[in-house]
């Protein structure tokens, strides 16, 4: 029927409600039940009162529905009235500028600001229930007009400034302004041009290079220099290098070569028949001629650059690798010498020599590490360290062993063992190190009896080194008590083993002290 839902039939709904209160005592509205009359038209309300009751339901349904959506929306539109930028968009150099321009104005647009912000606070405290919309003050007087003709004449006055102005002026103020605006943006890419340039220089410079390292070049000077240098003089130098590496039984000899007229000479060795050098030389003679023709040919060329060797005593007995150890501290003494090598007992003699010749050795070693492989670190590796040098790795490892145990990983056992078979090692360094003051060391061929000065063993090293190597034995990794699942000391314990070779060291250093300033040389 035209008019359901309106005010008029919300009204007579609510009537039936309030009639049915007084005419139906003890029901309550709809559940008036079938035998009731109707509170509208009086008339028994039999089947129908269960249509009264889903009609009921269904105002009701509606109603929630209706008063859901009108929140909503009400929530959409107090979310945006709440984040909305009531600003007018000017900033401290507007504001400035503008004070400048028309101070009325600026005042004005600060007015209006703050008056329109007042007004954004005073809307968003009325929407909360306890609010009043009567404390609502009217809008500040807009000013966007007068901006606009502030707008108007200032573009006004640019104009007539752009036709009145010299063109030459403003041609050169315009390279000005193209030139700063270059620079601007190349700050932002500086490093960037700089490399670039820096390679292009570069390459300028390595193309130039090209042509002097051809291959062609290179052996066109190689032939040049061995038909004008070498000479008897450097033939005396490689018979004096061969002596020194004690291959003296082997000499060099100059053969002239005469060809178109112009007689040169090169350099043979002499050898018994006429076998090549190669089936007569073992390896290791062979590995020393070499060295011995690179020292020779380094020294006569006068320069003092330094040189490297790669693996100079692969395929030499100890006593010849001692002998070229001699050799290269003496160079050292005149220039840089590198070696690689992967020879503990060569870096060994490497470190006598330099001692006795008083020449700086500085060694490094490349390790593999949790950065990855070849990390180049001071020093030698553990077996070839001194003892010092490895209690410090021992320290290291007793930490890590520290944090398994710590963590319970069933790893901190076996790396116990581990360490504890590296602390025997140390232990036996030191005896040749700090007890025998290195009088002898293993596979050196030498004694050197001057250092028994500082030597005194006592009864209570032989029961501090006795004790200590036993309980290392019985520990380390891979041994019978390994096997036998003795138990593993903790890693606090292999701490004071540590720490027990430190002490017995200092205490030994101090002693050889005493005996240094109490013997006589």
């Amino acid at each position: 029927m035209p008019g359901t839902g309106g005010e008029a039939w919300q009204a007579l709904l609510q009537a039936a409600r309030t009639f049915a209160a007084e005419s139906h005592t003890g029901k309550e509205y709809p559940h008036l039940g079938p035998e009731s009359a109707c509170p509208l038209c009086q008339q028994p309300l039999g089947s129908a009162s269960v249509r009264l009751v889903a009609f009921d339901e269904f105002i009701q349904q509606e109603a929630e529905k209706n008063a859901r959506a009108l929140r909503q929306e009400a929530e959409t539109l107090y979310g945006a009235l709440s984040n909305a930028d009531h600003s007018i968009g000017l900033s401290a150099e507007d504001k400035t500028e503008l004070a400048g321009l028309d101070p009325v104005l600026a005042n004005e647009c600060e007015a209006f600001q703050t008056g329109i912000n007042a007004r954004h606070a005073a809307i968003k405290a009325a929407c909360n229930p306890a609010g009043s919309w009567d404390s609502i003050g009217q809008s500040p007087a807009e000013v966007a007009s007068k901006l606009q003709a502030l707008a108007a004449r200032l573009s006004a006055e640019a104009e007539t400034l752009e036709k009145t102005v010299d063109l030459q002026a403003r041609a050169a103020l315009q390279r000005e302004l193209n030139e700063l605006d270059a620079r601007k943006q190349l700050r932002a890419i500086k490093a960037a041009v700089l490399d670039a340039i820096a390679k292009i220089d570069l390459k300028g410079k390595l193309k130039a290079c090209e042509a002097s390292v051809r291959t062609k070049v290179i052996s066109d000077k190689s032939a040049s220099l061995s038909q004008s240098i070498v000479t008897k003089e450097l033939a005396d130098a490689l018979n004096a290098e061969l002596k020194a590496l004690h291959v003296s039984e082997l000499q060099v000899a100059l053969k002239p070569v005469t060809e178109k007229a112009k007689t040169a000479y090169k350099l043979i060795l002499e050898l018994p028949g006429s076998a090549p050098a190669k089936d007569i030389l073992s390896e290791g003679e062979q590995r020393a001629i070499a060295i011995a023709s690179f020292l020779a040919e380094v020294n006569k060329g006068g320069s003092r650059g330094g040189v490297v060797f790669d693996d100079p005593v692969s395929s030499l007995d100890h006593r010849r690798r001692g002998y070229v150890a001699k050799r290269l501290v003496q160079e050292a003494v005149k220039r840089q010498v590198i070696v690689f090598t992967h020879d503990l007992y060569f870096i060994c003699l490497l470190e006598k020599e330099a001692r006795q010749m008083k020449t700086t050795l500085h060694t490094m070693s490349l390790r593999k590490t949790s950065a990855g492989f070849g990390v180049a670190a001071d020093g030698v590796p553990f077996d070839g360290a001194k003892v010092k040098d490895r209690l410090k790795t021992l320290r290291s490892l007793q930490l890590e062993c520290a944090s398994l145990d710590k963590a319970g990983d069933g790893a901190a056992e076996e790396s116990v063992r581990v360490v504890y078979g590296r602390l025997r090692v140390a232990w036996e360094g030191a005896v040749e190190e700090v007890l025998l003051n290195g009088v002898i060391w293993r596979f050196d061929a030498g004694v050197s009896t001057n250092s028994l000065r500082e030597v005194a063993v006592e009864d209570a090293d032989w029961q501090a080194i006795n004790n200590a190597m036993s309980k290392c034995s019985a520990y380390a990794a891979h041994d019978g008590a390994a096997i036998a699942n003795v138990p593993v000391p903790t890693p606090a314990e292999l701490a004071l083993d540590i720490e027990a070779l430190e002490t017995w060291r200092k205490a030994t250093e101090a002693r050889k002290e005493q005996l240094r300033k109490a013997r006589p040389r």
